[in-house]
């Protein structure tokens, strides 16, 4: 199957990063699917650790385990799990403003967990929904960005 979906990912900074992405997988099982995919996630300005982020661009590539609970039902609830690396660049202003921004370029452990909805409107087709818990750049230092909060997911796939 392909998916491709829109999301918004509340971070817990307060405020919304947009993103789009493309998967497509494989079924091993009534229940169990793998696959890889790409996303492109945008937010204007982030403040973390004091510093202002803006232009926040983030490219997610990754494997992806889907688990569907009732296959054989109109109505699927889903466990939905996303590894990877993110690609992220912005712009950082450090707190005193004397300094110009400082153009950021990364690499990140990318992860999300979630859990959805899948409605089958044909045996190809589908609409899903997803509440999920995503990070950009995991990590355990407190002083890295790392976008991470709230991701919900609306996605249409086919195949």
């Amino acid at each position: 199957k392909v998916y491709a979906d829109l999301q918004c990912l509340h971070s817990t900074h307060g405020n919304n990063f947009w993103g789009i992405s493309l998967a497509s997988d494989r079924s091993l099982s009534k229940n169990l699917s793998l696959g890889i995919g790409f996303e492109y996630t945008y937010a204007t300005k982030h403040f973390d650790n004091d510093w202002m982020l803006y232009n926040l661009n983030f490219l997610p590539v990754y494997t992806e385990q889907r688990y569907l609970l009732l296959p054989a039902r109109k109505a699927s609830p889903f466990i939905h799990l996303e590894e990877g690396i993110s690609f992220n660049q912005y712009d950082k202003t450090y707190p005193s403003g004397n300094a110009p921004p400082e153009k950021i370029h990364e690499q990140g452990l990318y992860l999300q967990g979630g859990m959805g909805l899948q409605w089958k409107i044909s045996p190809r087709h589908s609409i899903l929904t997803e509440c999920a818990i995503k990070s950009f750049k995991t990590s355990t230092n407190n002083l890295d960005v790392n976008p991470h909060g709230l991701n919900i997911r609306l996605a249409y796939s086919f195949g």
